[in-house]
């Protein structure tokens, strides 16, 4: 049986600049990211266009799946980043750098789930606090509570302990911290 021939990984430099300049105009740490910002998007979503088109020819490649881990990583889907990162690992190796990454996903997906807001929903929300005229001045999630009393009720009471525990403590603190308007 001849051995497969090796896909040179040059395939992935424009998806892995176009992910690179996403990540970077997302406006997000690396740590308890939020809600990419509106021009990171275009870019964003022609990196995982790219990536899916090539998703058969290189399913083998380590590389191209951390790549996807990224992508899933920026848009807060931390459950399928975490997934992604560990095809990786189970296709090409792990690195110390690649287990660190794996237990931040792992506990960003643990973050995520008490949280209890999707990404779509982190950003209604903070479109909502902006149109509202959230400003520095806010002392209280008076406005943060409405909005959970009309999308959330049944979750409310968690979701204002999960943003008590991010140091989100008025609606302000929700909007500059947590979440993000388009």
């Amino acid at each position: 049986m001849t051995p497969e021939p090796k896909i040179p990984t040059d395939v992935l430099h424009e998806p892995r600049e176009l992910l690179r300049r996403a990540t970077q105009l997302s406006n997000q740490g690396s740590y308890l990211r939020r809600s990419p910002a509106p021009a990171s998007l275009a870019p964003l979503r022609e990196a995982l266009r790219r990536l899916s088109a090539l998703e058969k020819r290189l399913e083998g490649n380590p590389e191209y799946w951390r790549l996807r881990s990224l992508a899933e990583e920026v848009q807060l889907n931390y459950p399928l980043a975490y997934q992604y990162l560990r095809t990786a690992i189970q296709v090409g190796g792990s690195s110390k750098r690649d287990q660190k990454r794996l237990a931040l996903l792992r506990e960003q997906v643990r973050e995520w789930k008490a949280l209890r807001l999707s990404p779509t929903e982190l950003t209604e929300l903070g479109r909502f606090l902006r149109e509202d005229g959230v400003g520095a001045n806010s002392r209280n999630r008076t406005l943060t509570e409405s909005w959970l009393d009309t999308h959330k009720p049944a979750e409310k009471a968690e979701i204002l302990r999960a943003l008590d525990d991010r140091g989100a403590f008025s609606d302000f603190q929700v909007l500059a911290n947590i979440a993000r308007s388009e």
